[in-house]
């Protein structure tokens, strides 16, 4: 469910990049095949026949969902929320909470006894005994101030190389990106269009682009706006967690 890169694989490709990693994993070891994986959004189930164990994990932040609920007679996973009605009561508290907030800041999930996987956490079942186990959670903490980058245009040219290293992964294809209004999209956005025009925002306007590709005039891309640097960290934050609903994990290592 979802895709993921491997940090040795210079594409985005889903198929190249699980193609690779079950290589990996039948020439080595699970745990050197999941140490590999870079990013995504994804949840991964491992069958392992031989110790009749089921293996299932996701991407560092937890931000692809994955619920699990379990008894005496099995366990049940999904990605959909809503697959559990049919085996869980719906939770009073957990409906008034997402109807006050939006999300979910305190309860797991809107079914009672309906877990969801952490972030960084794995899920392990004994498939003879049909028992569900769990690692710890990741825990996320900020840096100290003095560990963080202080002057704007130092901080910038972390986040040009952490941009150049990701898009790097893309060929020279055009492509179209679907990006918001917020600060991250729009400092993407800005960056996109100095560094690879080829990858064009889904919101700014094909024809101009069109217009100006055929009439071989320049398109001036917007300069980059210094201003969005303080507010990007605060940002990005703020939208992992709508996006998790995990309340313990409302402070993150973003510099």
């Amino acid at each position: 469910d979802g895709h993921f890169y491997l940090d040795d694989v210079n594409t985005i490709d889903a198929e190249v990049n699980l193609q690779k990693f079950l290589h990996k994993i039948s020439v080595s070891t699970l745990a050197k095949g999941l140490k590999s994986i870079a990013g995504g959004l994804f949840n991964l189930v491992i069958v392992d026949k031989e110790r009749q164990k089921l293996l299932v994990t996701g991407d560092k932040y937890g931000v692809m969902p994955l619920y699990y609920w379990e008894s005496e007679s099995g366990f049940f996973l999904s990605g959909n929320p809503f697959a559990f009605r049919k085996v869980a009561k719906l939770s009073e508290e957990s409906v008034v909470e997402f109807l006050k907030y939006g999300y979910l800041p305190f309860a797991k999930s809107l079914f009672q006894n309906v877990e969801r996987r952490m972030p960084g956490q794995t899920l392990t079942v004994d498939l003879e005994s049909q028992r569900l186990g769990k690692t710890p959670p990741a825990i996320f903490e900020f840096k100290p101030p003095v560990y963080r980058e202080k002057e704007l245009p130092a901080a910038g040219e972390k986040v040009h190389d952490a941009l150049s290293k990701y898009f790097s992964r893309f060929d020279d294809a055009d492509y179209h990106i679907g990006l918001r209004d917020d600060y991250a999209s729009q400092l993407l956005t800005t960056w996109l269009q100095r560094f690879r025009p080829n990858l064009w925002n889904r919101g700014a306007s094909k024809s101009a682009l069109k217009l100006a590709r055929h009439y071989n005039l320049p398109v001036r891309p917007a300069p980059v706006n210094w201003d969005l640097l303080p507010d990007f960290s605060d940002d990005i934050a703020r939208h992992t967690r709508l996006a998790i609903s995990l309340e313990h994990t409302d402070v993150f290592d973003w510099q």
